[in-house]
């Protein structure tokens, strides 16, 4: 006997597209003050609704960063506060590589929305912005 399957279904039901996430955002404490104004997506990711429990009572807008007027060549430094959150996602998750971090990072990208790293806008990407590039390469996570 040969079966008969219909696929007339809607597939939206099946396969949900994120919505692309605001590439701008306040820090990791602010968002956990008010997590009714989070967006869908990252009220939607697990992941990233632990490490917001987790980590938003910490006082990220007092955390110290480096000065963006210093006075040596370079380029602008970057936050030092979503590394310091991904270290701690890091601890949190006995992960013992940085690679296994960086990783990690990347296969959930609300998480990198919400510990604040700098977003590299990509329209054709479901969140709206690329995780890979977004999340910095493996040797910048090694403190200097």
């Amino acid at each position: 006997m040969i079966l008969n399957f219909s696929f007339n279904r809607n597939w939206s039901s099946f396969w949900h597209r994120p919505e692309p996430l605001p590439l701008r955002r306040p820090n990791l404490h602010q968002l956990a003050q008010q997590p009714t104004a989070l967006p869908a997506e990252v009220k939607r990711c697990p992941v990233a609704m632990k490490y917001l429990k987790l980590l938003g009572p910490l006082a990220w807008g007092d955390f110290p960063e480096r000065d963006p007027q210093r006075p040596w060549p370079g380029h602008t430094p970057r936050l030092r506060a979503p590394f310091a959150a991904a270290y701690l996602v890091k601890l949190n998750q006995n992960l013992r590589y940085m690679t296994q971090l960086r990783t990690f990072l990347i296969e959930h990208p609300a998480l990198v929305w919400l510990l604040g790293f700098e977003l590299v806008p990509a329209d054709h990407l479901p969140y709206g912005f690329d995780p890979e590039a977004s999340v910095p390469a493996t040797r910048h996570f090694f403190v200097k």
